[in-house]
This record gives structure tokens, C-alpha cells and sequence, in this order.
């Protein structure tokens, strides 16, 4: 696969005025490569060709890493757990990055998404709502204890809470380990569920969801970062090294823009 020219070796735009590239060649993936889909991934031959088997996908994702102007690490992380579509087929996401699974019609299940779990990092506690509690969609009904605040949690469903994970009070930094699997939040009985995930992304749509919201991430942090953190920074050291980098006003409206919920203190003295 060849290598995209250096910025230094480039004196011309590869994408002609007027053009988009496709988001396979934002992320390095391939050399150039135009957009005439209007960013609708899962009609792709290309997409669906390089995301059809793990084996192609994970190739893909070796090759980038080895190649020497290749593209950060943080993309290769974040991109690394999605190129198995399967493996999250039963899974919903929310536009503020928490995911749903239907374990049955009456029992869904709740967790925030991989790159909502890199921009927290690790946190300190977790409040979460308490079971037979009544929930509504987009209101915030818990918070992420980080840095003395919190960060609300918003709830993606509407419903009555009937399971919590105790687990993360003990060990919080689960949540940043493992937030699509062992680190979920809460189980909710849904009340409206069919009208309500129609709202939400799954399939080819979550994918191509996913791959811009990297993108825009990857593009805020070129501005707010420097570029040698940028170089190094996987999805384990990106919050620490943002809240070295960047100053505390900076990140906390980041983390606001991703999770949506605000600071839920701020929240609850506003509301009084």
C-alpha cells in the first residue's frame, strides 16, 4: 500500500477544489480515494470490501501502523475495536456517545462508547441512578466524578431503571477499561422503545457515524494539541495527556461536547 506524501514532500492539494476524500483516506487507509457517496459508507464497495472480514480490516490496520507517516495511534486505537461490524450489530448509539443493547424487549442495556470512554479517562467515582427510578431521555440522571466535578450522565432512553453496575462504585476505572462490555452503567425497561431507537444509529450507518466523529475529534485536537503529543497518544493516555496540555476550562467543555449533560452541579443549581 503506498504511504501518503509527507507535508513537507506535498506543494499541491491532492483533493481537487469543490471535492471531499473519502473518510478511508482521511484515515490513511488508502492513498487517495474521492467521496461520490455523500458519506453513505454502508452502499460503498470500497467500505464494504475493506470492512467484509476481520482479516482484510485488521490488515489494514497493521499496514497503517507500520507505515512510518502513518496516522496517529489515537485513530488506529479508535478505529480498531469498530472494523469487526459484527461484534457490535446489537448495539445502538447516541449522537452524545452511549450505546444501547436490547437484551430482551423489557431489559436494555447502557454504556457510553469508546471514544467517550478515551476523552473521561480515568475517573475517580461514579454516581449512578438508583434502581425502580423513573428516567427520561436526554435528562441527566447520574454524573462521572472527575477532577473534583461531575460530569452528567445523560440517559439515551426513557424508562424505569430495574439493574445498576455496582461494580463500577468500587473500581470506577472500569468504566475507562472496558466501557463497551464489562464497564456499562444501567439496565433501563423501556417505554417507548421502538419510537425512541429509531433515533439512533446501528449497522453500516453507526459506522460511518463513527468514523467522522473521529475525524472531528481527530481535527480538534490538531488545534488544541501539540503535534508531538499528537504522534504519541493512544486511547489509554489521551485524556492525561489533554488535561496537561490544554487548560481546565478547554477540557471540560470538551468533555461536555461529547457526553452532552453539562457539569451536573452547574445543572442542578441552575434548575434551582
Amino acid at each position: 500500500m503506498c504511504a501518503l506524501p509527507s507535508p513537507k514532500e506535498t506543494h499541491f492539494s491532492l483533493v481537487p477544489e469543490g471535492e471531499r476524500c473519502c473518510v478511508w483516506m482521511e484515515l490513511g487507509m488508502v492513498a487517495y480515494k474521492i467521496c461520490d457517496r455523500n458519506f453513505q459508507c454502508e452502499t460503498c464497495p470500497l467500505d464494504i470490501g475493506l470492512r467484509g472480514g476481520s482479516e482484510s480490516a485488521e490488515g489494514s490496520m497493521i499496514t497503517a501502523m507500520n507505515r512510518p507517516e502513518g496516522v496517529h495511534p489515537l485513530r488506529i486505537a479508535l478505529m480498531s475495536q469498530m472494523v469487526q461490524p459484527l461484534r457490535w450489530a446489537n448495539r445502538f448509539f447516541h449522537p452524545r456517545h452511549f450505546w444501547l443493547q436490547m437484551l430482551d424487549q423489557d431489559r436494555i442495556r447502557i454504556g457510553i462508547d469508546l471514544i467517550a470512554a478515551s476523552i473521561l479517562g480515568s475517573i475517580e467515582g461514579i454516581t449512578l441512578p438508583e434502581e425502580g427510578k423513573r428516567i427520561e431521555r436526554d435528562a441527566v440522571c447520574g454524573g462521572f466524578i472527575k477532577g473534583g466535578r461531575q460530569f452528567g450522565i445523560v440517559s439515551p432512553i426513557t424508562g424505569v431503571v430495574i439493574a445498576v453496575n455496582e461494580s463500577l462504585t468500587s473500581w470506577p476505572n472500569r468504566l475507562h477499561l472496558d466501557p463497551m462490555e464489562e464497564g456499562w452503567l444501567f439496565e433501563v425497561r423501556p417505554e417507548a422503545l421502538h419510537g425512541e431507537l429509531a433515533h439512533y444509529r446501528r449497522g453500516g450507518k453507526t459506522w460511518s457515524w463513527y468514523v467522522n466523529e473521529i475525524l472531528k475529534l481527530d481535527n480538534r485536537l490538531a488545534r488544541q494539541l501539540p503535534e508531538q503529543a499528537l504522534t504519541q497518544i493512544d486511547e489509554d493516555s489521551l485524556a492525561e495527556e489533554l488535561q496537561k496540555s490544554i487548560s481546565e476550562a478547554a477540557y471540560t467543555k470538551l468533555v461536555q461536547d461529547i457526553i452532552g449533560g453539562g457539569d451536573s452541579d452547574e445543572q442542578e443549581s441552575d434548575q434551582g
